[in-house]
This record gives C-alpha cells, sequence and structure tokens, in this order.
C-alpha cells in the first residue's frame, strides 16, 4: 500500500468515526412512513436538477478512484413528477431523496416566504453534487 493511498484510507476513518460521535447528538430525520421505516414525500411536487457539481481537486484528494466524475445518477433537466406519500424511486439516488425530504418537511412544503414559491436543495455528496429545484403543486 502506498502513502497516498494510506492517507485517504486514515482521513476517512478519522472523519467516519467523527461523524458517528456527531450523529448520535444530531436530530433525526423527520420520517412519515407505513410501517416499513422508508422516508415519504411529506407534498407533492415536481423535482427537476438545474447543476451537477464536480470537484475534481477534492476527488483527487480524498476518492479511492479519483476518476469517478460527476453523479451518474442524474443528468441536468432530469424532471420528476412526484405525488404525496411517494417513496423513493428505484433510479432515484437515496441519500437525495432524503435530502429533499427534510428540505421539504423543515420548511412545511414551498412556502410562501420562498422565492417564487420554490426551494433549492443539494445532495449531500460533498466532491459531487447535484442540486434541485422544488416546486410545490
Amino acid at each position: 500500500m502506498d502513502r497516498r493511498h494510506f492517507c485517504k484510507i486514515a482521513t476517512l476513518t478519522l472523519g467516519a468515526l467523527a461523524l458517528q460521535k456527531n450523529n448520535a447528538a444530531a436530530a433525526p430525520l423527520p420520517v412519515r412512513s407505513e410501517g416499513g421505516g422508508e422516508v415519504l414525500l411529506p407534498v407533492s411536487c415536481r423535482v427537476t436538477v438545474i447543476r451537477r457539481e464536480c470537484y475534481q481537486d477534492l476527488q483527487d484528494m480524498y476518492l479511492d478512484d479519483p476518476e469517478e466524475g460527476p453523479c451518474r445518477a442524474f443528468e441536468t433537466g432530469d424532471t420528476f413528477l412526484l405525488a404525496e406519500g411517494d417513496a423513493c424511486p428505484k433510479a432515484f439516488c437515496p441519500r437525495a431523496w432524503q435530502t429533499i425530504c427534510r428540505v421539504l418537511e423543515e420548511n412545511g412544503g414551498c412556502a410562501a416566504t420562498q422565492r417564487y414559491g420554490l426551494l433549492l436543495a443539494s445532495c449531500p455528496d460533498g466532491s459531487r453534487p447535484v442540486v434541485f429545484k422544488i416546486e410545490c403543486s
């Protein structure tokens, strides 16, 4: 194992331990589910992918495969029409789904105080985030 690979693994391990410690004190995700524990959409909305980022410098430093590139689950312009109570669609990234559900829960849907009646959400992937525009119906 070369030094660069060892340092990446050590850094990721320390980060995981820190996250585990911090997650114990974090507030849980508000979950609306039907017995299965799956996060369900709180309101009907249209979700559009407006940007896919790729931070190559972070991928080079922290990923085992620095050639990973941008997220492959979505393309800019992808649009999803979703109904209240929907579970995560098969082709949808589960981490992005949880983030979108959380943003909608925390804002009471698309509250009137939001500009143009829409919300923005970003998936939690730090080296290749996807930004979503959420419009409630």
